[in-house]
C-alpha cells in the first residue's frame, strides 16, 4: 500500500493573488493588502457567529414554547 506524502494544493494562494490583483487595480496601497486577508477572515467569522447566535435564539424560543405547551396540558389534566 502506498501513502501520499504530498498535500493537496490549496486554493488560498490563488485566491489571495486574485484579490491582491483586484485590490491593486482599484488603487489600493500594497501596505493595506496585508490587512485585507484579516478583514476577510474577520467578516466570515462574524457572519458565522451571527448565524450561531440566531440559531441559539430560535432553539431557546422553541424550547420555551414547548415547555409552556406542556405546562398548559398538565394544568388542564389537573383540573
Amino acid at each position: 500500500m502506498e501513502f501520499r506524502t504530498r498535500a493537496p494544493p490549496s486554493l488560498f494562494p490563488l485566491v489571495y493573488q486574485a484579490l491582491l490583483a483586484i485590490y491593486l487595480r482599484v488603487g489600493g496601497q500594497p501596505r493595506d493588502v496585508v490587512l485585507s486577508p484579516f478583514f476577510l477572515i474577520s467578516a466570515v467569522l462574524s457572519w458565522k457567529l451571527a448565524k450561531h447566535i440566531e440559531q441559539q435564539e430560535k432553539d431557546k424560543n422553541k424550547k420555551e414554547k414547548k415547555e409552556s405547551n406542556i405546562a398548559k396540558i398538565r394544568k388542564a389534566k389537573s383540573d
